[in-house]
């Protein structure tokens, strides 16, 4: 009895302590449970604490990567070089803190070229310069720079530079700086590629653009503008000024595409940052010829051909009678003093007025045409450049068609100047006094 009782004594006992332990167990494997969660959920912050700083580090890393990537792609250096760090892909929600801008006018120039440069801002640029309406600057190569060009651009604020170097191309590489730029620095609307020797009637280009704008606020607009060359050849003799082999063996071309005379064309904002986002990614053939080639790299582009006759963007000089002698064989006109031929100098303060004037080619010509168009308010009547003009009559979009106000200009204007060109269409307006363009060999 005793045995039967000892061993449900030691049973009871041995239970207990089996409760005990698992109890301890239990509670050991709680208390394990509760600090491998703690230790998890430390282990997590400090990991996501870690990793924002990691990734915050790389996304700066990446941004300013970006940023060199893009200097190198624009060829932009110096203190004056402003680039943005956003892709070109971003949404344009992303560009929204970027300066409105309507006109960038890129001049081209070089260093020895300062007496054009103190001439044009003399004549316009600098009475053009208006914050978020028109920004004018002069673009010289890296390798132009000198202490005399950091003196100018101390003063006046109005150089930017590609790094690309002076050469035979670099024509071209400054007119697609002239494109980049504004598109990476500004919300730009329009942009004019012209040169040091042109000048440029702005009131009445900003007039005329924001007519021909398809929308009423200039957004997202298609316009490739300035004086047309039509078939124009390819020149390919050894050592010509204008030869383009590069571009015949690259293309087998013979003829260039349709494309505006480089002395001045404008080009719409997005169609710049299109052109300069297809140029980062897969890169663009550069050939000699600027503005046949910027016609070649656009000619895919769904754009807006305004062929503007009061553009004059030839390479022969502009726009003076030549000196006449007297009998005794002295010069009627003395050193120094020009006049304007005579249909240049009605039109340049008419209500359809020259809008560029190119290959100026001295200082003292260019203040001529700056007096005379000086005048052109007190000509005028005191009334600013404004409203439709006959000249692109052609090309205005509907809304402006169908506008009330313009009934009556459009009555009178109907299809006069309608052009029609060697393939039988319509081409745009031309002029009455002025013959189609058709260029063999004036290139810029």
């Amino acid at each position: 009895m005793l045995d039967v009782y000892a061993k449900k004594h030691l049973m009871g006992l041995n239970s207990r302590k089996l409760n005990y332990r698992s109890q301890s167990w239990l509670k050991l494997a709680s208390a394990t449970v509760l600090v491998f969660s703690f230790a998890m959920l430390l282990g997590m912050v400090l990991f996501n604490s870690n990793n924002s700083q990691v990734s915050s580090g790389f996304a700066e890393g990446r941004s300013e990567q970006m940023l060199q990537n893009n200097r190198r792609a624009l060829g932009c250096t110096g203190p004056n070089c402003k680039t943005s760090s956003q892709s070109p892909s971003r949404s344009l929600d992303a560009q929204t803190n970027k300066e409105k801008l309507f006109l960038f006018v890129g001049i081209l120039s070089g260093r020895g070229y300062r007496h054009r440069r103190t001439a044009a801002r003399t004549a316009w640029t600098k009475a053009a310069q208006q914050p978020g309406l028109v920004v004018c600057k002069f673009i010289l190569s890296e390798d132009e720079r000198t202490p005399q060009v950091d003196q100018e651009l101390a003063e006046y604020n109005d150089i930017i530079f590609t790094s690309e170097k002076t050469n035979y191309k670099s024509i071209l590489f400054k007119t697609f700086f002239a494109l980049q730029y504004p598109g990476d620095t500004y919300d730009v609307s329009f942009v004019l590629k012209t040169d040091d020797d042109a000048f440029v009637n702005i009131p009445a280009l900003i007039s005329q653009l924001k007519s021909l704008c398809e929308t009423p606020d200039c957004v997202n607009e298609r316009i490739y503008m300035g004086r047309m060359a039509r078939h124009s050849e390819v020149l390919l003799q050894p050592g010509h000024k204008w030869n383009n082999d590069a571009f015949y063996q690259h293309t087998g071309l013979t003829m260039y595409p349709n494309y505006m005379m480089g002395g001045g064309y404008v080009v719409s904002g997005p169609v710049c940052t299109a052109l300069t986002d297809m140029h980062r990614r897969v890169g663009l053939k550069f050939t000699p010829i600027e503005d046949a080639s910027i016609g070649f790299f656009l000619a895919p582009f769904d754009v807006r051909h305004i062929d503007h006759p009061k553009f004059y963007t030839w390479a022969a000089p502009c726009c003076f009678r030549p000196p006449q002698r007297r009998e005794n064989g002295r010069y009627l006109i003395k050193a120094g003093l020009f006049e304007l031929d005579e249909k240049f100098e009605e039109d340049l303060c008419s209500e359809d007025p020259w809008v560029i004037l190119h290959k100026i080619d001295s200082p003292s010509k260019m203040k001529v045409v700056a007096d005379k168009y000086a005048n052109c308010t007190a000509a005028r009547g005191g009334r600013e450049y404004g409203g439709l003009v006959e000249s692109i009559v052609g090309y205005y979009p509907e809304r402006v068609r169908k506008d009330p106000e313009n009934e009556a200009f459009f009555a009178a204007a109907g299809d006069r100047g309608i052009g029609i060109d060697v393939d039988g269409e319509k081409e745009g307006p031309l002029v009455k006094t002025m013959e189609p363009v058709k260029v063999d060999v004036l290139h810029l």
